[in-house]
C-alpha cells in the first residue's frame, strides 16, 4: 500500500511559477495546503497566481543571477520557515 506524504504546512519554492507548469504546480500545492513561494522575472503573473492561493508570496528574481537565488531562499524562510521542497521549473 502506498504511503501518503503529508504536505499541509510544508513550504515549497517554485521558480517560473507565474505561468504554465509552474503555475499549475503552485495551484496544486496550494490546494494541498502548502505555503507557496513563487519566483520569476515578471511579477504580475506571480501576483495573479498568488491571489488564488491561501498562503503564497511572489518574489521577482532572475534565477540566472547567483545572488537572486540567495534572496529567494531568504524571502521564503522569512515568510514560511525553511523550504521543505524546491521545484526548479
Amino acid at each position: 500500500m502506498p504511503r501518503r506524504v503529508q504536505l499541509e504546512g510544508r513550504p515549497i519554492v517554485i521558480t517560473g511559477g507565474g505561468t504554465g507548469i509552474g503555475a499549475a504546480t503552485a495551484l496544486a500545492c496550494g490546494k494541498a495546503g502548502m505555503p507557496v513561494v513563487l519566483a520569476g522575472r515578471r511579477i504580475e503573473p506571480l501576483h495573479n497566481i498568488c491571489a488564488q492561493l491561501d498562503r503564497g508570496i511572489a518574489v521577482q528574481i532572475d534565477v540566472t543571477v547567483g545572488d537572486h537565488a540567495h534572496e529567494l531562499l531568504d524571502a521564503a524562510e522569512q515568510a514560511f520557515g525553511p523550504p521543505w521542497a524546491v521545484f526548479a521549473n
